[in-house]
Order: structure tokens, then C-alpha cells, then sequence
């Protein structure tokens, strides 16, 4: 993102960089924002975790290989929670 920065104009600059990130994050991980207001709304213990995970994902080296694994465990744990109250 800061790659795009002009700085002919700090101040309006800033903002209009500011405003694209935020679209690129919501653009890109409105499901896990969804979800991590869902379950901060229900318990801290479950969003204090999943906060920990997306820390750990995105800013340790061996983060990425725990997402494709993560992500299909809790998928898993999804269908068995739909399953056992269906």
C-alpha cells in the first residue's frame, strides 16, 4: 500500500490511501470480520483466539502453513455442529 503514496497533498493523501486500504480489507475479509464480530458479540475467550491465530497467520514465517489446515478443521467442526443439532 505505501508504494502508492504520492505526497503532493499529505493530508488529503493519507486520507484517500487510508480509505483504500480499509475497502481493500473489507473487500477481502468481510467473512472473517463477520465472524469475528459474531463471536466477540458471544465470548472474549473465542475472539481473544481467533485474534491470536490471525496474528500468528499473518505475521509469523510458518503462519501461512497453518491456515489451509486451520481452515479445514473448522470447517469439519462446522458440519459436526450442524449435524448434531439438525
Amino acid at each position: 500500500m505505501i508504494s502508492h503514496w504520492r505526497g503532493r497533498a499529505p493530508e488529503r493523501h493519507a486520507f484517500t490511501l487510508g480509505l483504500h486500504h480499509g475497502l481493500f480489507c473489507v473487500g477481502c475479509c468481510w467473512a472473517l470480520m463477520l465472524l469475528m464480530f459474531v463471536v466477540g458479540a458471544g465470548s472474549l475467550g473465542w475472539m481473544l483466539t481467533l485474534a491470536a491465530v490471525m496474528a500468528i497467520e499473518k505475521n509469523i514465517s510458518w503462519g501461512r502453513r497453518l491456515s489451509s489446515p486451520l481452515g479445514v478443521a473448522l470447517m469439519a467442526w462446522a458440519v459436526l455442529l450442524v449435524a448434531s443439532h439438525a
